[in-house]
């Protein structure tokens, strides 16, 4: 492991002297085609980027983003994005990223870890553009503008306005898109319309992608214990269908019938309340702009706390800070206080 680490600290270096060095200032008037990149990011991270899509369409930028293909099904059908290049193993994607010049280029992960950097160098170099901007580049010298705010208590939305800003975008709508298929919310109604129409329906994601960001078996188990027991409640379990299969169920505990993230999305959509650990689900909530408890865990990414970076960030949401960012460590009788509260409101 350190020999490998080692080796990409290397060719890092040598990815950055093979990247053209910028000083000139960007000139807005000269951009009519951008590209974003996006890739080593989670679903989460995919949905908040949603907004600037949206702003640069609106103002007539073509968009193009590279991205991986785990998420890429998210972009697919958005309406503001002319074309999307995934990464992949085969390496085709080289091929087709030579066919293209953009006159703008934007980098807000590229700072994460030394791995995002080593990634995205290995990609930045094999592309042509004019202009290059991004937030806390490790190489100042290779972008035209580089955000580094001063203060350290920013949302990753604040991040895509000061870039927006950069080129003459004031002000920009930078609210979340999420496009639900049609077949997934017909699904959804189905299932909806079989539960009993008098109770309350909450979604419940217990697991994220770590164990000490996910909930544990004897706090599901109270959670569900002491929320069930509400009379005019019906709790939904989603999550990967190898985990959520395990837990108990009653009738007024249920696991989500429909396997895709947009089937959980439909029937979030159609729901009271959701609860979740998992900040994708949290940020398809604000898309939705549904009633929503998260539990965080975050963790510092350089000197920035993902509980602010990729907070919430909207008024129908209620933000739990797990103690020593570890949701396994909640009390979870503190969960259940909040969600009564916040069913009575």
């Amino acid at each position: 492991m350190l020999i490998k680490r080692l080796k990409n600290k290397i060719k890092t270096i040598y990815y950055h002297s093979q990247i053209k060095k910028k000083t000139e200032t960007v000139i807005p008037k000269e951009i009519k085609s951008t590209c974003i990149l996006l890739f080593n990011i989670g679903i989460g991270d995919a949905i908040i980027s949603t907004g600037i899509f949206r702003n640069l369409k609106k103002f007539g930028y073509n968009v193009t983003i590279i991205t991986n293909s785990s998420v890429s099904f998210i972009f697919k059908e958005n309406k503001n994005i002319d074309k999307i290049i995934e990464i992949s193993n085969d390496n085709n994607w080289i091929k087709e990223i030579k066919n293209f010049h953009f006159d703008l280029l934007i980098d807000t992960y590229s700072y994460a870890t030394d791995y995002f950097t080593y990634n995205y160098l290995k990609v930045i170099r094999k592309l042509k553009y004019k202009y290059f901007i991004g937030f806390e580049g490790r190489y100042n010298d290779i972008y035209n503008y580089n955000y580094i705010p001063s203060s350290k208590k920013i949302h990753q939305t604040d991040v895509y306005r000061d870039l927006l800003e950069k080129i003459d975008i004031k002000d920009p709508d930078l609210s979340y898109e999420i496009n639900i298929p049609i077949l997934d919310r017909k699904k959804a109604r189905k299932f909806i319309d079989t539960l009993k129409k008098e109770k309350k329906i909450i979604v419940f994601c217990p697991f994220a992608s770590t164990n000490i960001r996910s909930l544990s078996t004897k706090q599901i188990e109270y959670f569900l214990s002491e929320i069930s027991n509400m009379n005019d409640v019906i709790i939904v379990i989603i999550g990967e269908n190898e985990k959520i299969k395990k837990i108990s169920t009653n009738k007024n505990v249920l696991v989500n019938p429909l396997s895709s993230f947009y089937g959980a999305l439909a029937i979030i959509e159609l729901c009271d309340l959701v609860v979740s650990v998992d900040t994708s689900i949290v940020h398809a909530s604000n898309a939705l702009n549904k009633k929503m408890i998260s539990i965080y865990s975050s963790v510092f990414i350089k000197k920035y706390n993902g509980n602010y970076l990729f907070s919430p960030n909207y008024r129908n949401a209620v933000q739990i800070i797990a103690p020593n960012n570890r949701a396994c460590d909640l009390q979870i009788s503190e969960l259940c206080n909040i969600v009564k509260k916040e069913l009575r409101n």
